[in-house]
Order: C-alpha cells, then sequence, then structure tokens
C-alpha cells in the first residue's frame, strides 16, 4: 500500500468533493516553489 501526504488548507474544502489536489503555481511573493516540478504526474 503506498501513501501520499499532503497538507491543504484553504483549497480543501474544493479539493475534496472535486477529488482532486490543487496548489498554486507560484508562492505569495510571486517565486517559484522548486519542488513542484520534482512531482511525479501519477504517484500511483
Amino acid at each position: 500500500m503506498r501513501y501520499w501526504w499532503v497538507n491543504q488548507n484553504q483549497t480543501y474544502r474544493h479539493e475534496v468533493p472535486g477529488n482532486y489536489l490543487w496548489s498554486p503555481k507560484l508562492k505569495k511573493n510571486g517565486a517559484k516553489n522548486p519542488y513542484y516540478g520534482k512531482r511525479p504526474a501519477n504517484p500511483s
């Protein structure tokens, strides 16, 4: 069994009913998050 851990905050109420995960491309200060490009497309 595999697990995918995600800390959700403001988007939780939209993600769960829609059955998806969402994350903004940029941080609040406009900078890119270097970890976003390293996520697998399908972690299954």
